[in-house]
């Protein structure tokens, strides 16, 4: 098959951007939706299905954006296997999702515990019915949340980006170095896409408060995951575009003639 870098570059862009939208938004429903019907874990039992369902997210996200990112990768790499790099993509999401997760399942919030504490030492002839019943009593106000500066959301999305981005461009660089000389830009690229796509993530979910509209909430969570599909299917096609192969290069990036990327 014969494309043109852009027509290269514009190919991945299209396929890519769904794949990382509809990965997410199918990762992000399943999450929810368990969320929605079972609740906060409360035991062990809980938690290790809460930790299943929510690796089962991270698997289908990669799975979605995996396949999609191959079907444009096979063009120019035609002996690249789909096995590997969907193999690869998967197991990025799997650890990514992993260190998210698994803090919130260590950690109880600082001020909910000491409010805790303090009034399980004022209680006598104490049990496990008597613990339920001192969380429940726990002041909202103490489970309030600062304001989060904006500078520090965005700091926390680039940090965010560069670690998943590392993460995923590793994984799939194990499969890519086997077809690119230049494969290790392939990190590079993942870390610069992920974390332009993050900080969209980012704003979108932090800009809103108490008193934004539903409807606008809304818009803003679709509109910041289609800047993020968009940015790191811009980026990182701009890399996989102009990556040399094994054997040979494809020429020169500014060529506008008819090229054959495989």
């Amino acid at each position: 098959m014969q494309l043109t870098y852009r027509q290269f570059w514009w190919k991945w862009i299209l396929h890519n951007a769904v794949g990382d939208i509809f990965g997410m938004a199918l990762a992000a429903s399943v999450a929810v939706s368990y969320h929605y019907l079972a609740g906060t874990p409360e035991n062990f039992v809980q938690g290790t299905i809460y930790v299943l369902v929510m690796l089962l997210s991270a698997a289908l996200q990669g799975a979605v954006l995996g396949t999609m990112q191959c079907l444009v990768l096979k063009i120019k790499y035609t002996t690249l296997k789909m096995s590997e790099w969907l193999g690869g993509t998967i197991a990025a999401m799997l650890l990514c999702w992993s260190l998210g997760i698994l803090p919130s399942l260590l950690n109880k919030p600082a001020e909910l515990t000491k409010t805790a504490t303090e009034n399980i030492g004022q209680t006598e002839n104490f049990d496990a019915d008597s613990l339920k019943q001192v969380f429940k009593a726990i002041p909202s106000k103490n489970l309030d949340v600062q304001e989060v500066s904006l500078w520090w959301v965005v700091v926390l999305a680039i940090l965010s980006g560069v670690v998943v981005g590392s993460l995923c461009g590793f994984f799939q660089w194990l499969t890519l170095r086997k077809h690119s000389i230049g494969a290790t830009n392939w990190i590079i690229a993942n870390a610069l896409a992920r974390t332009v796509a993050m900080v969209w993530i980012f704003l979108a979910a932090t800009l809103p408060d108490a008193t934004t509209p539903i409807p606008l909430i809304v818009g803003m969570g679709a509109a910041g995951a289609i800047l993020s599909g968009l940015s790191f299917a811009v980026i990182s096609g701009w890399f996989i575009t102009f990556m040399p192969l094994m054997d040979e290069s494809i020429g020169d990036e500014n060529a506008e003639e008819e090229v054959e990327v495989n």
